[in-house]
């Protein structure tokens, strides 16, 4: 090998050495592949509420909302995410269900143990969009539940994005 070649060589194992010990610094040694950022990766139950303003069963599909569907301004932390922007949502449990506790333009940094965090995205009516967790497609001839009876396991995937893992009417899998 010539030293044109060696040089390369050694320029080429360097910056793949820079680039780990980049890696290492920005992840931290003790995340793993797929583990995601902190507060994900969690499979999280939350109860539906009865979304306003549309219905709740249309064309065989269910139009699903949740207690973070929407910006709640007294949860906000930093600037209020208008149109556009990334909000991210922590997610705490009380009582068998995970509630939002706050909202925030920014990834919060101060995790509870036990806590997951949702990322979404405002639109123009301060709604906010995350997956695609607000609609379920029931199986042809499966008769709409009642919202109040309806829970939902979301699984949190490591760039916080829900999606919905099973439904639940009066606790019991559904469908």
């Amino acid at each position: 090998m010539g030293s044109t070649a060696k040089s390369l060589a050694m320029v080429g194992a360097a910056a793949i050495a820079v680039a780990a010990a980049v890696v290492m610094i920005v992840l931290g040694p003790g995340r793993r592949e797929g583990q995601g950022l902190p507060g994900a990766g969690a499979s999280v139950l939350v109860r539906v509420i009865p979304p306003e303003g549309t219905d709740f069963f249309a064309d065989g599909r269910l139009n699903l909302s949740y207690a973070f569907s929407r910006v709640a301004t007294s949860l906000v932390r930093g600037d209020l995410p208008d149109d556009g922007n990334t909000v991210w949502i922590v997610l705490r449990e009380k009582d068998g269900f995970f509630e939002p506790v706050s909202m925030s333009r920014e990834l919060p940094k101060d995790l509870a143990p036990g806590d997951a965090v949702l990322r979404g995205t405002v639109d123009p009516w301060l709604r906010v969009r995350s997956g695609d967790i607000g609609r379920y497609d029931l199986p042809a001839g499966t008769p709409a539940p009642n919202p109040r009876d309806l829970t939902v396991r979301l699984s949190i995937d490591g760039d916080h994005v829900p999606r919905i893992e099973k439904l639940f009417v009066k606790g019991q899998p559904w469908p």
